[in-house]
């Protein structure tokens, strides 16, 4: 019998068009709002857990390395986060489900 196990994620990559400004931060801090919405930037006063996370900046995106604890609560893996960014470029938001 063959099984297949699908590996939590803890980087989640961003392509650099979706970001409306220059972005050169190494980090940057995540909230979780709900058990489905994880925002990185400004949403302390909202947020169930914060913390700072790493930022890497790619030639065409931006990684940025989750928490194992976050990763594991929100059970992200490569096929069930969407991303989205403001309008203003700074908040991003990856929703989970």
């Amino acid at each position: 019998m063959t099984q297949i196990v699908e590996m939590q994620v803890t980087e989640i990559e961003i392509p650099k068009e979706m970001l409306r400004k220059r972005f050169d931060r190494r980090r940057m801090y995540a909230y979780a709002l709900s058990k489905g919405s994880l925002r990185v930037k400004e949403w302390e006063d909202a947020a169930l857990w914060s913390g700072e996370v790493v930022v890497r900046n790619l030639p065409d995106s931006v990684v940025v390395k989750l928490p194992s604890e976050l990763s594991s609560f929100y059970d992200i893996r490569s096929d069930n986060h969407t991303i989205s960014v403001s309008e203003k470029g700074d908040n991003i938001q990856i929703d989970v489900g």
